[in-house]
Formats: structure tokens, sequence, C-alpha cells
């Protein structure tokens, strides 16, 4: 059964969401949505030379997500809604997808905003959709393998999770490498969340 999905931001992340959703989740329509034209506009030129044979279609819709009636608009008729928003918008951005009857899922950030998230458990079971958030790389990708790999061994005794935003040779006052968004990356490293 093919499905609709949205990604609300069209940077490296959100093209690598939409890439996968097109290449391997069943996708008929992916809509890439961006507040900055020229970001949607790179993404359309990269998605078409990386899946210039894909069944899938692509749309690409410019959407401020701190707009409420913008984002119900872009998301209207989605199975699923994808968010590589900043994290500060991911609360209103869960509500909207809970309203419109759509699974909602996002790479996190803050840990304040998730329990805000899953605090809007019984409303997304009413709605009969899905909410997983900070589905990031760590906390994210990162938790997950590491429970799998414990589940592999019959007596863990410790989990070590490292993630790769460190460089071997960093540069720059923060010593980061920038994988994701500057807001996340702040709120990592001020421990606000």
């Amino acid at each position: 059964m093919p499905f609709s999905y949205v990604v609300l931001g069209a940077g490296r992340q959100g093209l690598a969401l939409a890439y996968d959703l097109a290449k391997n989740c069943d996708a008929a329509l992916v809509r890439v949505a961006d507040l900055n034209s020229a970001q949607l506009g790179h993404a359309m030129t990269r998605l078409g030379a990386l899946l210039p044979d894909t069944t899938c279609q692509f749309a690409f819709k410019v959407c401020d997500v701190s707009k409420p009636a913008e984002v119900a608009q872009t998301i209207a008729g989605a199975d699923v809604v994808l968010s590589a928003a900043p994290y500060r918008f991911n609360i209103e951005l869960t509500q909207a997808a809970i309203a419109a009857g759509a699974s909602f899922c996002d790479l996190g950030g803050n840990t304040g905003v998730v329990r805000q998230q899953l605090a809007q458990h019984e409303a997304a079971e009413r709605s009969g959709v899905s909410v997983v958030p900070d589905c990031g790389l760590a906390p994210g990708l990162g938790n997950i393998l590491a429970a799998h790999g414990v589940q592999q061994m019959d007596t863990p005794l410790d989990v070590h999770v490292r993630c790769g935003g460190l460089p071997e040779r960093p540069v720059g006052a923060l010593g980061y490498k920038l994988v994701f968004n500057f807001d996340g990356l702040i709120n990592e490293y001020s421990g606000a969340g």
C-alpha cells in the first residue's frame, strides 16, 4: 500500500529522509517543505539526480513551521509527517500531525520537548496515529543499535554509546562537526535539555 509522506525541513537530514522514504518506504508521494525556497530548489535538483527512475512523486512547498495554518495546509492528507525542523517546533508539529490524522516522527534534540510530546500519547491513540519522537542519531539510531546489541548478549555488563559529531581534527570554537541544526548543537553543549 503506497504512502504519502511530508518532510518538514529540506536541509541535509530532510533531504536524506526524503530520499530514504522514496527509495525504501512504499512512497507514492513525498512532500518536502521548508521556509527557504533556495533550499527547496536544491532538494528538488538533488532528489531528481539521485532518483531519476523513481515512481514516487515529489512535491516541494514553502512552509513556515512556526505558522500553524501553513503547517496544517502542508500536512493535510499525509499518512506520516517527519520533522527535520529545529526541535523547538516539535511540540506544535506533533499536535498538528495528530489533528491531521498523520503519524509523526522527528529527529529530536531536547528531552523536555520529548516529554511534552510523549504526554500527547492519548490524543495520538484517539486519532489512530503514532508519535515517535527523538529519532535522530544519538539519541535515536545510536540507542536503537545499542539496545539491539544488548538483546544479542546473554549478560551485558555495560553499554557505551558514542556519537560521530566529534571529529578527529576539531575546527572552530566548538570543535564540533555540525551534523544537525545549530540550535540543537547549542542545546547539547549548554545542557538545557
